[in-house]
């Protein structure tokens, strides 16, 4: 396997691995799915999981919607043959370019995901104490 490091000559990548973009939406339909859990049985549900399934349509569409104007902006130039992503693997262990300069995959797919990932899981965290602890009237 060969890394992409300054030893090797390899220019770095300049976009997120699309298995990246995959699992922002993932993580935003867990979290989606984990909201809904609050609003069962309540006054006003239907307008309060429609605002909460628009910030997630939001969440999904910003990003996709960033892609579709890089993939556009790598056909203009001629360039979409080149965009070929190598494995995940690979594009972890290369090097990403950011706006201040270069980054470890690795450590790009943490900082994207980490913060998805832990609002996913505390809002699951947070509805089964709301789904154990809720009194239910008799």
């Amino acid at each position: 396997m060969k890394r992409n490091d300054p030893g090797t000559g390899e220019a770095p990548s300049e976009a997120l691995h699309p298995v990246i973009y995959m699992t922002l939406i993932g993580l935003a339909l867990w979290m989606l799915l984990a909201s809904w859990s609050f609003f069962t049985d309540h006054g006003h549900t239907g307008l309060i999981l429609g605002v909460i399934t628009l910030l997630a349509v939001f969440a999904v569409a910003i990003p996709y919607k960033l892609w579709r104007i890089f993939k556009r902006d790598l056909q203009d130039k001629g360039a979409l043959e080149d965009a070929a992503f190598p494995p995940f693997r690979v594009w972890l262990l290369s090097k990403l370019r950011i706006w201040r300069g270069e980054l470890k995959g690795v450590d790009a797919a943490i900082a994207i995901l980490l913060p998805a990932a832990a609002a996913a899981t505390g809002m699951t965290a947070i509805a089964l104490v709301f789904h154990f602890t809720t009194v239910v009237p008799h």
